[in-house]
């Protein structure tokens, strides 16, 4: 299976993880077409036990005082915590009905302290913008000269099976009309000369 990311239209998610939902909010507020794939049976397994299953978001503290608490090499993250900062985290939770409150060592737990309130805050959010979430399904990449140009599902028995006809029989989905993450078997049963042939429209 060949896929076109060139248009920016759809985007699959490996990992249901704090970045892997964030990464699929992002993408799908960009009007990306969003597909997150979690093995685990649900999302956020490590975000669920931090600060021992309360939830430690962030930390309350400067740029400056943050990076120079990470162990290795904390400017790396620099870029990155400019342009979303403890604070913006902060606020993106509280704006989603999640409050927050500061403690000792200026430690952000939900007021709830439930770790698993910020998995939830962050999967209702992917949902809203419209990511599917698969979880308990697993995914083998397909890598042909350094690119990504196929993805099998196991797991969701259905959808693995429609990608599994895809690649064998070698569609081109640059030619497919139908969002990627829409098709299934009913689009295979246009029928000639006794063999299915993939519908494209």
């Amino acid at each position: 299976m060949v896929i076109d990311m060139s248009g920016g239209k759809e985007v699959l998610v490996i990992g249901g993880g704090a970045s892997g939902l964030m990464a699929a909010c992002a993408a799908a507020e960009k009007g990306a077409s969003v597909l997150l794939i979690e093995r685990n049976p649900f999302c956020g397994k490590k975000l669920n036990i931090t600060g021992k299953g309360r939830g430690n978001l962030t930390n309350a503290c400067e740029l400056d005082e943050f990076l120079s608490n990470v162990p290795v090499n904390g400017r790396f993250l620099y870029r990155a915590l400019t342009d979303f900062s403890p604070e913006d985290a902060v606020r993106f939770f509280n704006s989603r009905g999640v409050p927050t409150k500061t403690e000792r060592g200026n430690r952000v737990f939900p007021v709830s302290d439930r770790a698993r309130d910020l998995t939830d805050c962050l999967v209702r959010t992917a949902k809203s913008l419209g990511v599917s979430i698969r979880e308990d399904t697993c995914v083998r990449l397909t890598v042909s000269d350094g690119k990504i140009i196929g993805a099998l599902l196991q797991g969701d028995l259905a959808y693995g099976g429609v990608l599994q006809q895809m690649i064998a029989r070698k569609i081109d989905v640059r030619k497919v009309k139908k969002p990627l993450f829409d098709i299934d078997y009913s689009d295979f049963f246009h029928i000639r000369d006794n063999t299915y042939e993939f519908y494209y429209d």
